[in-house]
């Protein structure tokens, strides 16, 4: 089942739109008589079993190709509130055709060959799963209703108002890293992309954590326990470097696990950690207060006393087997975490660089994560080795690996917002083959239908011009076949740039070296001789030549 065509009157810069969205052929509206257009050349599964098409909307910007998308999601969800235009489109299933029509004042005059059914329109179709990615931030709002699975950095941003940029930017990361050490990473094959070298932890500032046992001491008897953080954080400091960092895990899930309110009321907040607890766990007693503690045998108490601790009332068990697993016997791993900071004062923080490509440490951190839930104890920025477009290409992948979980049909509209940005040009040329690759992978046997936006020719260059919609040209001849084209055949085409293939300083730059040299200034013609041996193009720098002699 999948989108064949939208015509719509009247939405935002466009007029009498029409979309094709099917390549087995396109349909056209004109004076209410529906035509349509076989294509001899289409091939089924062109791109893959599981995806049943792909279309790339390709325009300028301010063309109005993010428009597109937004409509194509309106009509699939609640188009009643924010589309109050004529519409109607037509859904193909099984070759079975659906035409769905909104505010029509006259029936659609079927001149096609098709049999085309026509159903009642209610404002959503509930067949569909529809996703929409889009990397822009330009605090652009989307209206779209609950059932549209809005994966924007525009509205991650909204979502975390009241948070901050620093929260959104921490779920991101922790979405990137799931998804690497994901099974679906490991069946990706032949995917030119470099793991980060290293993932960084850091701590919350300390008085983030002194301040939950002030918050706690407040509410019960125990006392010292502020004084004991303050000489574990001494301890820590003095630990050697590869020791320190599961130290100080065991003692911060610790920590937040029973200094967390877990339920709170007008009259009492209730804590994890009750008196009965602290005598069952034989926890803070006077020695440790008074600093008489090694940071070893805490570390120990906490991942065999607690964990038992958390057993016995059948609590947490993936913490549990992270604090025993992984924990408990730290020193049998075959990597070493490296502390690269250490805080000196009261809000310095702790900064550990894990070897995130050793596949261990990746397991360790995919363990920490199931354990700890929601909880957020560290920070975690990507260390060095990885560039803002390696960043950008995991990022989409694991926005969709992120979601996987909300998807309930059998059939996934996809709309991607021009997904290549940020893009190396070596991996905008591979894009169209990453997203064939990958997204089979993630949905596994549900049918996908993909539309791309972009104003790149290197993603033209993948898809036939029958997958194609180019935005601003009325007359389709005068766009060339584009499957396997080259890249300077596609640029040379006046509807990416009507001036040619030579950027526009660049030509000014020729035309002022041409106006000087018919003047014959001997210093106008020593200056175009050395601008004139940096030309790169071949036939253009032969022709200055001549105009030098």
């Amino acid at each position: 089942m999948q989108l064949s065509f939208i015509w719509i009157e009247n939405f935002r810069n466009f007029q009498n739109l029409e979309l094709n969205f099917n390549s087995q052929g396109s349909f056209s509206y004109r004076n209410n008589e529906l035509s349509y257009q076989e294509n001899l050349n289409y091939v089924s599964n062109f791109f893959h079993e599981n995806i049943l098409d792909i279309t790339g909307i390709v325009g300028k910007n301010g063309s109005g190709k993010s428009n597109i998308l937004e409509l194509i999601n309106y009509i699939f969800r609640n188009s009643k509130s924010e589309i109050k235009s004529k519409f109607f489109f037509i859904i193909n299933d099984n070759n079975n055709n659906y035409c769905y029509t909104n505010n029509l004042s006259s029936e659609i005059d079927n001149k096609t060959k098709l049999k085309i059914e026509e159903r009642t329109y209610e404002g959503t179709l509930k067949e569909f799963s529809n996703i929409y990615f889009s990397n822009v931030f330009d605090y652009r709002k989307c209206y779209f209703s609950d059932d549209i699975i809005d994966l924007s950095t525009n509205k991650f941003i909204r979502s975390s108002f009241g948070q901050n940029i620093h929260s959104h930017h921490q779920e991101e990361v922790r979405a990137q890293v799931q998804f690497i050490t994901s099974r679906y990473f490991s069946e990706i094959q032949n995917i030119d992309l470099k793991t980060p070298s290293n993932l960084v932890f850091s701590n919350q500032v300390w008085i983030a954590v002194t301040n939950k046992i002030k918050a706690y001491e407040m509410d019960h008897k125990i006392i010292g326990l502020k004084e004991f953080v303050k000489k574990y954080k001494t301890r820590l400091q003095n630990a050697k470097s590869e020791e320190s960092f599961f130290y100080f895990t065991s003692f911060l899930i610790f920590i937040y696990y029973f200094f967390e309110p877990y339920s709170e009321s007008k009259n009492k907040t209730e804590y994890h950690l009750t008196e009965r607890n602290v005598v069952d766990l034989n926890f803070i007693t006077k020695e440790m207060i008074d600093g008489n503690f090694d940071i070893k045998e805490l570390h120990y108490f906490i991942t065999i006393n607690f964990s038992n601790f958390l057993e016995r009332n059948n609590r947490e068990k993936k913490l549990v087997q992270f604090l025993r697993k992984e924990l408990s016997h730290f020193d049998s791993h075959n990597w070493k975490p490296l502390k690269t900071k250490s805080g000196q004062n009261k809000t310095g923080r702790n900064e550990f660089s894990l070897p995130f490509e050793n596949l261990n440490c990746q397991e360790f951190i995919k363990s920490y994560f199931q354990a700890v839930g929601n909880r957020t104890m560290f920070n975690f920025e990507w260390g060095g080795g990885i560039s803002s477009g390696q960043v950008a290409f995991i990022n989409l992948f694991s926005r969709f690996h992120s979601t996987l979980h909300r998807v309930k049909h059998k059939q996934v509209l996809i709309c991607i917002d021009e997904g290549d940005l940020y893009f190396h040009p070596k991996w905008q040329l591979e894009f169209v083959n990453y997203i064939v690759k990958i997204m089979p992978i993630l949905f596994g046997s549900r049918k996908l239908q993909i539309i791309l936006t972009t104003h790149s020719p290197f993603l033209v260059s993948d898809l036939p011009k029958s997958n194609l919609i180019f935005l601003g040209k009325s007359n389709d001849s005068e766009i060339i076949e584009t499957f396997s084209a080259n890249i300077h055949a596609l640029y040379s085409n006046s509807f990416f740039l009507e001036n040619g293939t030579i950027s526009e300083f660049a030509y000014q730059k020729l035309k002022q070296i041409k106006s000087n040299l018919s003047r014959s200034n001997k210093i106008a013609v020593i200056e175009a001789r050395k601008i004139i041996n940096q030309i790169g193009e071949p036939i253009i720098k032969k022709q200055f030549e001549k105009y030098l002699e």
